[in-house]
């Protein structure tokens, strides 16, 4: 599943993993959505046009550090 953003919130400036970028420029919204879920956080939850379940991050997670370990 691809995180996306809802167009409304794209320039808004959230801090999280150690960064303030505004959610258009994000990355790692992998991280946001899994703060988002794991809190109940209806503000961050919003933020996202779909909300992935628990299993999904973590098989995104998964998939992303397997990915990590073949490039080195």
């Amino acid at each position: 599943m691809a995180l996306k953003v809802k167009e409304e919130y794209k320039n808004k400036v959230i801090g999280f993993n150690g960064r303030s970028l505004p959610l258009g420029q994000r990355k790692d919204l992998d991280k946001l959505a899994e703060l988002a879920v794991k809190s109940g956080d209806l503000s961050l939850l919003n933020l996202l046009e779909e909300i992935p379940s628990i299993q999904e991050i973590e098989e995104k997670k998964g998939k992303k550090l397997m990915e990590e370990i073949k490039k080195k």
